[in-house]
């Protein structure tokens, strides 16, 4: 299992970077950049991601996510976690609400089987328009439970 989860990993990273995901009409003024990187912080881990804007709105888009991380599980065993996930992202200007739904598959140091679970989380993203960086707050069924977190966009 763990060769497909690195198939799927590689192939989800291939397709992120992909100049063709990225859905725009040319008459649309973007105010977002396409690409952001993340750290994130919480009660139970830390992780980092990459997010591409696969459509554009004018007020709204949508975002994958997908990234990588370390997280203390209910149970206090220590695992990676892999975490895909699709973001709207809302509003203009410097404030965001943020909103995604994935999949947290984790993979526990002591019992080395992988897990999958769901990722829900509701978030506040402040970011001025144009490249430049990225923070973020806010709560979830993910990684961190409380998470706070800071990036680049370009």
């Amino acid at each position: 299992m763990y060769n497909h989860l690195k198939t799927g990993f590689l192939l989800a990273v291939i397709l992120l970077f992909s100049p063709s995901t990225k859905g725009q009409e040319d008459s649309l003024q973007i105010e977002m950049n396409p690409n952001v990187i993340h750290a994130d912080f919480g009660i139970l881990g830390v992780s980092i991601s990459y997010e591409r804007t696969i459509h554009q709105w004018e007020k709204s888009h949508l975002n994958v996510r997908a990234g990588i991380g370390r997280v203390i599980t209910f149970t206090g065993d220590e695992a990676r976690n892999i975490f895909p996930s699709l973001q709207l992202i809302t509003g203009n200007g410097w404030f965001h609400f943020e909103a995604g739904l994935g999949i947290n598959i984790i993979r526990t140091d002591y019992y080395k089987e992988y897990e999958p679970l769901p990722l829900a989380q509701i978030e506040l993203r402040i970011e001025p328009p144009g490249e430049g960086f990225v923070f973020r707050v806010g709560i979830g069924l993910e990684n961190n439970i409380i998470n706070t977190g800071f990036g680049w966009k370009f």
